[in-house]
């Protein structure tokens, strides 16, 4: 370096060196983001809504999901720290061994999810021996196990057709099932071509919950950004209440759908107020009593191998309280 000692030299580049190594020390500490799978629903829509307005911030990162068993296999391995589930497939991924933790409720289905027939059949006994298509991995298997408790028939009494919600019309069609469990947009779509609905989750309300599902130990070593995402699902929800029009054009666009189909879709779910969140968490609480009639159904079904319990399994840690 012209007009500098080679002490001086020596001095600025064992300096440049050590901040180098800072550098690179501290940029390796750097905690990776949370990674959330997420799957196309109306009900978990208002995540990328939070996205867009800058609600949710680098320390959290959607991973898109095909279905519930993508994501139950990323909790598994570790790919995943949280994931959009419903319930029951909770309760499935912790009789798999799963430590899972609820932080939020996203949703209640209240007529989203279905079990449609052919005409002619007016009774669930009338499905004895049946064909009925499903995607068994999901929250099918809830709708499909407690329409038939509801008319004393069980798995055993029918015939289980493992089909994708995009197999379910050409199956249809060609008249090879006489039953779907399925949920919307798709039956919607079976009902364009002559399926009648027989039993939906009106029929069984406060059953069929979508939640925010944790890694227990995340809930415990990554508490800024569970904080961070919880408080953005919190003002998405808000503001389906507070401006509904705004919200609708919102989603629609968001899932590429006309408004009129958007409306629809919003019509079939319950999107919880605050309040609502915190009586969800409280002990005797309707998600709570889902959690005990998912596990009736499912041990009898066999779908389940034993029940899995409350303890450690609703934490409301991350609702904010609730105003006076």
């Amino acid at each position: 370096m012209r007009g500098t000692s080679p002490e001086a030299t020596f001095t600025m580049r064992r300096g440049s060196l050590a901040a180098l190594l800072l550098l690179l020390l501290l940029s390796g500490c750097a905690e990776e983001p949370l990674k959330v799978g997420i799957r196309s629903w109306i009900g978990y829509d208002v995540i990328p809504m939070a996205r867009q307005w800058g609600w949710i911030g680098p320390e959290v990162e959607l991973i898109p999901r095909e279905s519930a068993a993508e994501s139950l296999s990323g909790l598994a391995s570790g790919e995943l720290q949280a994931a959009c589930l419903t319930l029951d497939e909770v309760i499935r991924g912790l009789d798999q061994g799963l430590s899972l933790t609820i932080v939020a409720v996203m949703n209640v289905s209240s007529g989203a999810d279905s079990l449609l027939v052919r005409p002619g059949i007016n009774s669930v006994a009338d499905l004895r021996g049946a064909r009925i298509a499903l995607q068994t991995s999901g929250a099918n298997m809830l709708m499909l196990t407690a329409a038939l408790a509801s008319g004393g028939l069980a798995l055993s009494d029918i015939e289980l057709v493992e089909a994708t919600p995009a197999d379910l019309p050409g199956l249809w069609e060609a008249g090879d099932i006489a039953a779907v469990a399925t949920y919307e947009p798709h039956a919607r779509a079976l009902r364009n071509i002559g399926a009648v609905t027989l039993l939906s989750s009106r029929d069984t309300p406060e059953l069929i919950f979508d939640v925010i599902a944790v890694r227990s130990d995340a809930v415990k070593t990554r508490k800024k950004a569970l904080a961070n995402l919880v408080s953005a699902i919190l003002r998405a929800q808000s503001h389906v209440h507070d401006n509904p029009v705004d919200t609708v054009y919102r989603l629609a666009s968001l899932r590429g759908n006309p408004v009129w189909v958007t409306e629809e879709e919003l019509r079939h779910v319950v999107i919880p107020t605050l309040d609502r969140q915190h009586g969800y968490f409280d002990r005797d609480s309707p998600l709570s009593a889902a959690v005990g009639r998912i596990n009736e159904l499912f041990v009898n079904a066999g779908v389940t191998n034993s029940p899995q319990g409350n303890a450690g399994l609703l934490d409301p840690a991350y609702l904010p309280e609730l105003p006076e």
